[in-house]
């Protein structure tokens, strides 16, 4: 794999087998798909609507309050990168990975996840609003106050994972696995209140 600038491939197309490192990308005039590459430390600040990664990998990246609307992630890596406010609403996402990353604020909306992972992530007030969700795993994730509104959750299991304040549909959760004491906090939705016992 070559270590390359950007500049030398943006004006390209399809860009294969490049290794990124500890650059700048502030946005891209054109389409463009990345292929086999590697990115490092690189920051993305701008708009990136539309890009193609495939086999991409992304260590130590950020990627805050940066524009991927509408883009297709495809066996794509995200290790210990900053996703806060990112907004990757009405992408897709397959056979991908986030790990060990900050994704405070961002927006998932309306996007696909499909046969992909979602690993010791920090979640906390993302949207994941209108997403289609088939064969996902959850695991060791914040998801404090965010917005799986409209989200069919069947099949998914948030036991290892910290949803406290979660916005969901009741018909939505529907098939879900949470824990007992997950199950509390859910209770409001059913109309209950919770009382605690006299001693």
């Amino acid at each position: 794999m070559n270590k390359v600038l950007v500049k030398e491939v943006e004006e390209l197309e399809h860009v294969q087998y490049c290794h990124f490192e500890k650059e700048t990308i502030l946005s891209f005039e054109h389409y463009i798909k990345f292929q086999n590459c590697e990115f490092e430390k690189v920051t993305f600040n701008g708009d990136f609507e539309g890009i193609s990664f495939r086999d991409v990998i992304f260590n130590e990246c950020s990627f805050s309050n940066s524009n991927f609307y509408g883009s297709s992630l495809i066996k794509t890596n995200f290790h210990s990168c900053n996703l806060m406010g990112t907004n990757f609403s009405g992408s897709t996402f397959l056979d991908s990975i986030i790990s060990n990353s900050k994704a405070n604020y961002s927006n998932f909306n309306r996007s696909i996840l499909k046969h992909s992972k979602l690993l010791e992530n920090d979640f906390s007030e993302a949207g994941f609003s209108g997403l289609k969700l088939e064969q996902i795993t959850f695991q060791n994730n914040r998801f404090l106050k965010a917005d799986f509104h409209n989200t069919a959750l069947k099949q998914i299991d948030f036991s290892t994972n910290e949803i406290e304040g979660i916005i969901v549909n009741l018909e939505d959760l529907k098939g879900a696995t949470i824990t007992m004491n997950q199950a509390i906090s859910f209770f409001p939705l059913l109309g209950i209140k919770i009382k605690e016992e006299e001693k």
